[in-house]
């Protein structure tokens, strides 16, 4: 009988290269193999850039993870497959592009998370196409209750990621079990479900405070911060105790000591007296102000690329029927290249605030153009001055000031939005 192992190690795990070349993973790895149970070694296929350490840029698929990445790992689990399953395996980490698959490595997007999800994906473990947390070790718990399911015959789990804003790398899962039950889970970036539901048991998000409360079947509640680390234990009687946080030892509260407010902070009365402590404070970076005073008439034209006329203007106008202002510390402040490239992705290189491209791309390729340039350059294929450039080129790309791109549109009025030409 084949088998396939999925395997996950954590960043700071040691690899070296056939060449012998030591290094440690910056952001961990994950990736498959796959054996025919006849005793033979098997495969082992792993996606990741050309360029060793590389956050974008060609790829390729190695097939020899197993024997570079050192010591332990920090997840592995091996199942049963069919032949069938065994033979898309191995098609598949030949050759990605028989099922769709780019090699072009994107950290966030297309690595070997996304490569590994992909292949469990084309053997019915991810019927529903997850392509996975975005750092491997976020993986772990999900990935396990994936192969838990499929093994067991039950349906494979649901999972919502990045479901925090303001602390990338947090999942929710749900999962099914042979009774028709569904838990839920909150699953932290280390790979760890932090807290969990049970039939019965319910999740709650505060948008405002970016808090979690689990309501327990028996009454009792767990509050939990992902930005703090904030952990608020709470007894069916209402008495408790604040772990995590700065304060490295619990604070107990009596019953009644924990309050909840309006907007969502808890104001807590430790047990031991002394004063209150705020928890939670809220920042919501958008606001819409209306002018309840002018009473807005849109016409919309019968050609849509004609203006619609209103009486008032809408964005940043404390004179019109409306105003939007977003926090200045939110959109386009971050000008190193990976807020750059994320931003870039989200609105496929255009800034909708002031009508213009973002130039990320344009200096990816500059940039890879003379990345690969500096290549040849060791290798004494160009002029001097041309391997003087292409350094002083791939130099620059560390330093450069990247512009940033933002993806925020909003459609107060509800007639649509017009986008004006960046030309």
């Amino acid at each position: 009988m084949p088998f396939l192992t999925i395997n996950i190690v954590d960043s700071g795990t040691v690899h070296v290269a056939p060449d012998g070349k030591t290094s440690t993973s910056s952001f961990g790895h994950m990736w498959y193999e796959i054996n025919k149970g006849d005793g033979s070694a098997g495969n082992s296929f792993g996606l990741a850039p050309i360029k060793d350490g590389a956050p974008f840029g060609p790829g390729k698929i190695y097939d020899n993870d197993r024997d570079t990445y050192q010591g332990d790992r920090t997840y592995t689990r091996t199942i049963e497959v069919s032949q069938a399953q065994y033979d898309k395996l191995l098609e598949f980490g030949n050759n990605p592009a028989s099922a769709g698959f780019s090699l072009y490595y994107v950290g966030n997007s297309n690595s070997c998370i996304d490569f590994t999800w992909k292949a469990m994906e084309l053997v019915g473990i991810n019927p529903g196409g997850f392509q996975g947390a975005i750092l491997p070790r976020a993986n772990i718990e999900i990935a396990d209750r994936f192969l838990t399911n499929y093994v067991g015959g039950l349906p494979a789990p649901t999972v919502q990621t990045d479901i925090v804003p303001s602390a990338p790398g947090w999942s929710l899962m749900s999962t099914t079990s042979s009774q028709g039950n569904v838990s839920v889970y909150l699953v932290s970036p280390s790979g760890t479900a932090t807290l969990s539901a049970n039939p019965g048991e319910s999740f709650t998000f505060n948008v405002q405070t970016g808090v979690f409360t689990l309501q327990r079947a028996d009454s009792s509640k767990e509050h939990f911060d992902p930005v703090t680390g904030i952990h608020i234990i709470q007894g069916a009687d209402g008495a408790g105790a604040i772990l995590g946080g700065e304060n490295g030892s619990p604070t107990p509260f009596n019953a009644g000591g924990l309050t909840i407010n309006s907007n969502g902070t808890f104001t807590i009365t430790p047990a031991g007296g002394g004063a209150a402590i705020n928890l939670f404070t809220t920042s919501s970076p958008l606001s819409v102000t209306t002018n309840p005073t002018l009473v807005p008439r849109v016409d919309t034209p019968d050609d849509p690329m004609s203006t619609p006329s209103a009486n008032g203007t809408a964005l940043g106008s404390s004179g019109g029927t409306y105003e939007v202002k977003l926090a200045p510390t939110v959109l386009n402040t971050n000008t190193d290249l990976a807020s750059a490239v994320f931003g870039d992705s989200g609105t496929g290189g255009i800034r909708p605030n002031d009508g213009n491209l973002s130039g990320t791309g344009a200096q990816l390729s500059t940039i890879a153009h003379w990345g690969d340039a500096f290549d040849q350059a060791a290798a004494n294929a160009l002029p001097s001055s041309t391997n003087l450039l292409a350094a002083t080129t791939q130099n620059a790309a560390s330093n450069v000031a990247w512009v940033p791109a933002d993806p925020l549109i909003l459609d107060l009025n509800g007639d649509g939005v017009k986008l004006t030409s960046y030309a």
